[in-house]
């Protein structure tokens, strides 16, 4: 008797991965069953992913601050600055 191949169900989709804002997020699905004498084989895919249709909810980790500039003037009107980058976001 042929037997066809069959598929478990599909996995739960997983968390959106971190490594961008938006993130994808993957299910997967296993053979449970392989075809054997002539029974038709499993098609399709064994995994699928989507991107996260809601943005991960990261707080932003900044760097410390740099230290101040130069002043830009000698004498007043000028302006002197620092910055820090995102050092996770």
């Amino acid at each position: 008797h042929p037997r066809n191949c069959r598929w478990s169900e599909w996995s739960p989709w997983s968390a959106p991965q971190a490594s961008n804002v938006l993130g994808q997020m993957l299910r997967f699905r296993r053979v449970m069953e392989t075809a054997k004498d002539n029974g038709l084989p499993c098609l399709g895919n064994w995994n699928e992913t989507k991107p996260n249709a809601e943005p991960n909810e990261v707080d932003c980790v900044f760097e410390e601050w740099s230290a101040w500039t130069v002043c830009t003037a000698t004498c007043g009107g000028g302006t002197r600055s620092r910055q820090r980058a995102v050092a996770a976001p």
